[in-house]
This record gives structure tokens, sequence and C-alpha cells, in this order.
């Protein structure tokens, strides 16, 4: 089963989920989005992205 990161960045939240093949979504994390600082955003996608990778052995991401 190969596993992917969705990411949504919106203006009060950034959104993020582990989906597998199906499109059922196995884990979800969540963080404050700094909508007016475009470098803070970045570090909280990563951040994100690394807290899912710890449980789950991810093969791609996508952001929106």
């Amino acid at each position: 089963m190969r596993l992917t990161v969705g990411v949504d960045v919106g203006g009060t939240k950034i959104a993020a989920g582990v989906v597998d093949d199906s499109g059922q979504i196995l884990a979800m994390a969540r963080k404050e989005s700094p909508a007016t600082d475009s470098e803070a955003i970045e570090e909280n996608v990563a951040e994100l992205v690394r807290e899912l990778r710890r449980h789950h052995e991810i093969v791609g991401v996508g952001v929106g």
C-alpha cells in the first residue's frame, strides 16, 4: 500500500493527512496558519509532514 500526504494551506489553519491508495484517511495533523508569513507557512508544512512520516512510510506529498 502506497501512502501519500495531502496538505491544505488555509488562512487560519494548515491541515495534513495521510491517505492510502483508495483515498482512506489514515492520520491527520493540524497547525495554525501564520497567513502573512510565507516562510513560517513553509516551515509549518514541513513540520506536519515530518510528524506524519514518523508513523507512516510516505511516498509523496501534495500541497493545495
